[in-house]
């Protein structure tokens, strides 16, 4: 049995942002991807508990109808959801002060490990986080030009260096 959650809201997941970089932002959306996810699984599961204390007293019998939320109901329709709470809550931890590639390292190395559905849960968030570097490395190279407002590349201009030494 894994103890609650102690992740409320997604004030844990806003502190990932060390600043505004564009990495750190895409990860948190997807943080919140996830959390959204999680809240619609609560109104569901809250829409089956007024929904089964509804149908228990109108009935008047006090036995619990079959389609009803029971605790155990309970503990096995959130036991992956509290897994995935638990992972997400892993990766804010490891990309807290961390930006840029240094970041996408952080929670890449949670691919490393752990079990098929949390390697889905990573995989998406370092897509998602991913996409502002790949999407700055794509231009640098196709077009020669590095738009990086938040020095999150590793590619940094020296306007010292002459173009003779320029690929040294």
């Amino acid at each position: 049995f894994l103890p609650p959650p102690t992740l409320v809201s997604g004030a844990e997941f806003d502190a990932v942002s060390a600043g505004p970089t564009l990495v750190n932002q895409a990860l948190v959306l997807a943080l919140k991807d996830h959390l959204n996810e999680h809240c619609r699984l609560i109104a569901v599961l809250e829409g089956q508990l007024t929904g089964s204390t509804e149908d228990s007293s109108a009935g008047g019998s006090g036995k619990q109808c079959s389609g009803g939320l029971t605790l155990r109901r309970l503990l096995l329709w959130t036991l992956e959801p509290r897994l995935r709470l638990r992972t997400l809550l892993h990766l804010a931890d490891s990309a807290r002060g961390l930006r840029g590639g240094a970041l996408l390292s952080a929670l890449y190395q949670h691919l490393q490990h752990g079990s098929p559905s949390n390697t889905s849960v990573v995989q998406h968030c370092l897509s998602r986080a991913a996409a502002p570097l790949h999407a700055m490395l794509t231009q640098w190279l196709v077009h020669g030009t590095l738009t990086d407002p938040h020095l999150e590349v590793f590619i940094a201009a020296d306007p010292t260096v002459s173009d003779h030494n320029l690929w040294r």
